[in-house]
């Protein structure tokens, strides 16, 4: 049986890692995310489930219900062009860089990113 505590550097959050059987759990998860995987990973075990229970708190629903999201994008401009420098996007021109496209719970909990070539929408 594997329990770990996770703290957050700079911040006063605490998230575990419970594991047994060759399967873990977090609970409360950071949002780097990755580090549950490579230590799962490094105690033989499979990430199977993510526990988030801050939704459960009641200053979280302040924020709302965590029922509705929004999406948005941004663009960060290059200094170099990439294969495709020839191509034009109808919003930034030919000017070479990514769009960064992140979706966001009304609680303002950060679950999703997605890194597209400027180029390619």
């Amino acid at each position: 049986m594997l329990i770990e505590k996770i703290k957050t550097p700079g911040l006063s959050h605490l998230s575990y890692l419970v594991g047994a059987d060759g399967q873990a759990a977090v609970i409360a998860p950071r949002r780097d995310c990755h580090i549950y995987v490579e230590m799962a990973r490094a105690e033989g075990l499979a990430l199977t489930h993510i526990i988030n229970a801050h939704h459960k708190l009641s200053i979280s629903q302040v924020w709302g219900t965590g029922s509705t999201s929004s999406s948005d994008g941004q663009f960060f401009r290059g200094a170099k062009r990439g294969a495709s420098g020839g191509d034009i996007n109808a919003s930034y021109g030919n000017d070479p860089g990514f769009s960064f496209y992140t979706h966001v719970s009304d609680q303002h909990g950060l679950y999703h990113v997605k890194v597209i070539s400027a180029a390619t929408h």
